[in-house]
Parts: structure tokens; C-alpha cells; sequence
């Protein structure tokens, strides 16, 4: 005889597994390698972990900047920017 966890042991059990992972948030994708810089400078002198890296958008020769802040960080984030993600249009 197999048991069947009800639908709230199952979300509890689900919830409690993902909230066990960094969860990033992209707050920044950028063009511009200084303004993803700049971005990363304004939440590190708030004490906020900031996480920045870059991709080949376009291919090799057209790089984005992308800034992520962890976790509940993303609500001081939104607090202070308004809408997220900041783009440029360089």
C-alpha cells in the first residue's frame, strides 16, 4: 500500500526544497559595461550581495552586462529603482 501526501504536504515539501537555492534576480542588462558598474556600486554601499557577469548577446563582439542581486533583496531593489530590470539603450 503506497501513500499519497495531500496537496499541502506536497507544496509544503516543494516550497521548502526551492527555498533551499540561491535565488538571483536580474535587476540590470546592460550594453554598457559601466553602467552595469555603476549598478553594482549603488547596492554594494547598501550592504546588498551583488552578482555580475556577461554574455555574448549578439555573438562575441556583442557583449551584455548583466547585474543580479540574491534573494530578498530584490524587493530593496525594486524599492529603490522602481521598475527592474534597468536597460540601457547605448
Amino acid at each position: 500500500m503506497s501513500v499519497q501526501p495531500s496537496e499541502s504536504e506536497a507544496c509544503r515539501y516543494y516550497l521548502n526544497l526551492v527555498g533551499k537555492f540561491r535565488q538571483d534576480h536580474c535587476v540590470g542588462f546592460f550594453k554598457s559595461k559601466n553602467a552595469a558598474d555603476e549598478l553594482q556600486t549603488i547596492f554594494q554601499q547598501r550592504g546588498m550581495e551583488v552578482i555580475t557577469d556577461q554574455i555574448p548577446y549578439g555573438g562575441p563582439s556583442d557583449p551584455r552586462y548583466r547585474v543580479f542581486v540574491v534573494g530578498k533583496n530584490i524587493f530593496a531593489a525594486r524599492d529603490l529603482l522602481g521598475k527592474v530590470p534597468l536597460v540601457d539603450d547605448e
